[in-house]
């Protein structure tokens, strides 16, 4: 009877263990079932990133904001997720997901017109990308959807990378950024810039500072020199002979010859006289400007050595500025301040030249 008793009790045990190692295996299956693989939602738009996640499963998400509550999802976009792209997630894990906001940012940038030279082509880049290219004296508009933060706003002369202006952009909105180009043969300037935010309807005012720039003149003379002729030597007179007599008589003495006339020294030839009263001039690496002022006629002259002669007037005078015109417009002006002359252009570029002799600018500038 033990021994059947004995029996029974080890087949109850052996069905208990059995039963128990069961049940454990189909616990893990259905933990292993419920691991879901995270996709990379990242620079996706919050609404698409939330569909992606909760189509593979996922039950717990949550979007964060650090600039406060998110309004329009529409409008945001994820930077950050806090599980890896490709890690095993269980599907009631909270996936929480980092937003900033996706702004619409107007550029509306204009290249001030050069009239005599530096006339060259702007690109215009934002980061590494490039957003448009404006023609000189011409306006670029583009629009740009950006995300929030900071950005470099890059113009650089079209084809020589290395001669740009940059602005330091700060995107926080909906905005507008408008502004003008100053450039020249060495610099670009932001001037004149404006930041308006749609959102806060304010208005922001950045003052940038003036480049410095370049010009220059030429100038010509003619005089007509008379040499008066020296004056003939006039002959001698000549000696008469003794009148015959028929007493003799004395013999006059024969008359003096006259001494010749000295002849007169030639009259000096004057110097010719310049047609221009003051010249100025400014080299670059390639090419050097000439200005010649005529203060009688108020025209001046300006010669480019690889683009040629230019002609205009003038009005006022180089002590208290002296303006220049171009084609009927007012240019810039001229100041003599201590031993230089500076133009200031209308654009507010200021430039040096080196005050030149009239002899000197007649010898290096090829007038007509």
């Amino acid at each position: 009877m033990k021994k059947i008793f004995g029996i029974a009790l080890l087949s109850i045990l052996i069905l208990l263990i059995t039963a128990c190692g069961g049940n454990s295996k189909s616990e893990s299956a259905v933990l292993e079932e419920k691991l879901i693989e995270i996709p990379d939602v990242t620079n996706t738009m919050l609404n698409d990133a939330e569909k992606s996640l909760k189509d593979a499963g996922f039950t717990n998400i949550t979007s964060e904001y650090d600039k406060g509550e998110i309004s329009d999802t529409a409008r945001m976009i994820v930077v950050e997720q806090n599980y890896t792209a490709g890690e095993q997630v269980n599907a009631d894990s909270e996936i929480v997901l980092k937003c900033k906001k996706v702004c619409t940012v107007s550029f509306e940038i204009t290249s001030e017109g050069n009239w005599i030279f530096s006339k060259y082509d702007i690109v215009i880049r934002l980061d590494d990308k490039e957003i448009g290219k404006v023609s000189n004296g011409d306006t670029l508009s583009e629009t740009e959807e950006l995300v929030e933060g900071s950005y470099e706003l890059r113009a650089e002369k079209s084809k020589d990378s290395t001669l740009y202006a940059v602005f330091q952009l700060e995107v926080e909105g909906n905005m507008s950024f408008t502004c003008d180009l100053a450039h020249s043969g060495s610099e670009i300037v932001f001037k004149n810039v404006e930041i308006e935010s749609y959102e806060k309807n304010e208005t922001s005012n950045t003052d940038t500072s003036d480049v410095k720039g370049d010009i220059s003149v030429s100038d010509k003379s003619g005089a007509e020199t008379i040499t008066s002729e020296p004056t003939a030597t006039p002959k001698p007179t000549v000696t008469p002979k003794p009148t015959a007599t028929p007493e003799p008589t004395a013999t006059p003495e024969p008359t003096a010859t006259p001494e010749p006339t000295a002849t007169p020294e030639p009259t000096p030839i004057p110097s010719p006289k310049s047609q221009y009263d003051f010249a100025c001039k400014r080299e670059l690496s390639e090419y050097t400007i000439y200005y010649l002022f005529d203060f009688d006629e108020m025209t001046y002259v300006c010669y480019v050595t690889d683009q040629g002669l230019t002609e205009d007037a003038i009005s006022g005078d180089i002590e208290s500025g002296l303006n220049v015109y171009v084609e009927g417009e007012f240019y810039g002006t001229f100041t003599k301040k201590g031993n230089k002359v500076v133009l200031t252009e209308r654009s507010g570029f200021e430039w040096d030249y080196e005050e030149l002799s009239m002899l000197e600018a007649e010898a290096e500038v090829p007038l007509k």
